[in-house]
This record gives C-alpha cells, sequence and structure tokens, in this order.
C-alpha cells in the first residue's frame, strides 16, 4: 500500500517546481530586434563603457538617432566636465547591439540585450573579448 499523503506532497511540490519555471521561463522572454530598436532610437542612455581620456575615466551617454547613427558624449567622472563627442555607427543583430566607433576605438558589443523603460542591460564585448555586466540608465537632460 502507498503512502497516499507522501505523493500528494510530491504532486504539490511538482506542480510548485512547474509553475516557477513557468513564470522564469516569461521573465526572461528575449525581445526582438526590431523591439529593441524602437526603445532605443531617441533615448539618450548613461554608463561606463570603460572609455578614458587624457587618462582620466569618462561616462558615455549615447544618444541613439534614427538610420543607425548615435552620439556619444563624453564627460569626465571625477569632476562632470565635458569630454569629447564621437560619431557612433550602430545596429542591433540577434538581440546584440553592435557599436562601431569607425576604427578610432574596437568594436564594442552588448550581448543578450535587453532594453526597458529605465535602463537597458546586456554583457559587454569589446573587439569580442568579455568584458562584464553592463548597466547603462536612460539619461534626461
Amino acid at each position: 500500500m502507498y503512502n497516499t499523503c507522501f505523493l500528494k506532497r510530491q504532486n504539490v511540490l511538482l506542480v510548485g517546481l512547474m509553475l516557477l519555471t513557468l513564470i522564469g521561463f516569461s521573465s526572461c522572454a528575449q525581445q526582438d530586434d526590431n523591439t529593441l530598436y524602437r526603445n532605443l532610437i531617441g533615448y539618450s542612455w548613461i554608463g561606463d563603457l570603460g572609455f578614458e581620456n587624457r587618462g582620466y575615466a569618462v561616462n558615455n551617454i549615447i544618444t541613439f538617432k534614427g538610420n543607425d547613427y548615435a552620439v556619444d558624449d563624453q564627460y569626465f567622472m571625477d569632476n562632470g566636465e565635458f569630454a569629447t563627442t564621437m560619431t557612433i555607427r550602430w545596429w542591433v543583430d540577434g538581440a546584440t547591439l553592435w557599436m562601431d566607433y569607425g576604427g578610432i576605438n574596437p568594436m564594442f558589443e552588448i550581448r543578450d540585450l535587453f532594453v526597458g523603460s529605465e535602463y537597458l542591460s546586456g554583457t559587454l564585448y569589446v573587439n569580442g573579448a568579455y568584458e562584464g555586466y553592463i548597466r547603462m540608465d536612460k539619461y534626461y537632460y
């Protein structure tokens, strides 16, 4: 004879595990490239991509414009003063944001890109080398 209390507990645990798995998969749904593109365009994002100017770290404020064109305004982290502006050619392909600074700097990739209403995030690669997790917050001038 089977222990029915044990079997019921197993069934409850199994159903709970299935629900958690379902919730986990639905919350990690990947955004398609068109959605990512639309969520980036026309907005500015601030974060640290690892740039330096004259030996000092800078924050990047990237504004994504139409026609795969963007502007990267850089400001010194220590005093907030303007450092430089760079133009970027960018595109989204396979949930990866590609940023090409035109040979001045290496190719930047943000893989597993997520663009929310207030931040974007993903895994940063520079010239194909892993750099780590990146988060850039929406910037309001």
